[in-house]
């Protein structure tokens, strides 16, 4: 279990404002107000700190809920180690989701990335290859690692035109500095079937493949199902093994990251 201070993906005025939750408080409170000007100087009222550290309305703050997220965190970072022992392939069912939360702000049902922080360990022994196939694009994962050379991302997601976070993911964005050719988007039209889903996967894999990284994570959401309650692709489950069979042929120790997916009835069925 990693401890708040052990995060270094996140700002540590955030890492401070999650961790400083009373055990009191059980219930739900959400933002109502947000930056709206450039504020430097620390906010202290908790109304104001919960617009300060947030970027949208779904993601409530209450001690149980920055509890899971740490949990949540903490198993990302122990799939990395496990890496790291010589695991060739490790499964970290994380909730919270992280691909949405930023360096200093939460969102997105996200409070930790937990992919990020999985990353920062493995990037210290090596390249790292991040392949994010959530239905919403993974805003923070390509903004934490868009100057980074050694970290390639890559994102398989709805139009930022047509789904949430809006404001990222666009084919455009392909990093910058250091890292500009690193970042790769590939957003898709609502409505894409299995196999047009799959024309585009194969570029993503060949994207990893010439990258050759010695670690590779992947930002599971199946919210891409077609009967998801808020996504909009109508991928099927069998299609998900299809998946799993390509990256077990890519033959690098992979840490798998839960991100999203909403019809647990039927997920829960896959074999």
């Amino acid at each position: 279990m990693i401890s708040w201070n052990d995060i270094r993906t996140h700002d540590p005025a955030y890492i401070a404002f999650l961790s400083s939750i009373p055990e009191d408080q059980t219930t739900y409170t959400y933002p109502s107000i947000f930056r709206y000007v450039k504020h430097t100087e620390c906010v202290t009222h908790p109304v104001a700190q919960r617009g300060y550290f947030s970027f949208d309305t779904y993601t409530p703050i209450s001690y149980h809920a920055t509890q899971a997220a740490l949990v949540s965190g903490s198993l990302a970072a122990t799939g990395a180690k496990l890496l790291l022992e010589g695991n060739c392939s490790v499964c970290a069912l994380c909730r919270p989701p992280g691909h949405h939360a930023e360096y200093d702000r939460m969102g997105g049902y996200c409070y930790l990335n937990n992919a990020a922080i999985a990353a920062n360990i493995l990037q210290d022994y090596g390249t790292v290859a991040i392949l994010d196939i959530d239905f919403h694009h993974g805003n923070e994962t390509q903004h934490i690692f868009y100057s980074n050379n050694n970290v390639l991302t890559i994102s398989l997601h709805a139009s930022p035109e047509e789904k949430f976070p809006f404001f990222s993911g666009f084919a455009s964005e392909k990093g910058e500095g250091k890292g500009e050719g690193y970042n790769k988007n590939y957003p898709l039209p609502l409505g894409v079937t299995h196999k047009e889903y799959d024309q585009v996967l194969q570029k993503a894999l060949t994207d990893i493949q010439e990258f050759m990284p010695k670690y590779l994570i992947i930002a599971m959401g199946y919210d891409t199902y077609e009967k998801d309650p808020i996504g909009g692709f109508l991928l099927t489950t069998p299609y998900y093994t299809e998946i799993a069979k390509y990256l077990r042929s890519l033959q690098y120790p992979t840490l798998i990251v839960q991100e999203g997916g909403y019809n647990t009835e039927d997920l829960g069925k896959m074999r």
